[in-house]
């Protein structure tokens, strides 16, 4: 998957000796539709009693046309109201909640190898989280974009 292809080689960059200061930025693709992870990161939610987020009935009304066009487009998921219809509600958080794991299991990979590297002492890391809102208490659309 991409995003463990670029934490692999995220990796390698940093197992470099480097006398210069350098600047590396990583950034993934999950959790974002396809919700797509390994299977060993669904497992992990097998068998859990997961509690589904409320939904608001008229969460698109702050919309913009064209926004809400994007919300209820099939390449963004569709309208919640036809993941509840098709009863994948529950599928489709548990497959958030393992793209949510596989990420967090990537970073991990990362700042164990920045760890494991000759620049550990010498690294400043920031993190920037920017979340689109999917499976987000109170929302009822997959990601939003308002134009």
């Amino acid at each position: 998957m991409g995003d463990g292809q670029i934490t692999t080689w995220a990796m390698e960059r940093l197992s470099r000796l480097s006398e210069q200061p350098f600047f590396l930025a990583v950034g993934y693709y999950r959790p974002h539709i396809p919700l797509w992870a390994p299977q060993k990161y669904f497992d992990l939610f097998s068998g859990q009693s997961i509690v589904l987020p409320d939904v608001l009935a008229d969460d698109l009304q702050d919309l913009s046309e064209v926004g809400k066009r994007w919300a209820i487009d099939p390449v963004t998921a569709g309208s919640h109201a036809t993941v509840v219809e098709h009863m994948q509600w529950q599928a489709a958080v548990t497959a958030y909640l393992a793209c949510v794991a596989f990420v967090d299991a990537q970073i991990g990979r990362l700042l164990d190898g920045l760890g494991r590297s000759t620049h550990a002492n010498n690294t400043l890391t920031a993190s920037i989280m920017v979340c689109s809102g999917f499976i987000r208490p109170k929302v009822a659309q997959p990601p939003r974009l308002d134009i």
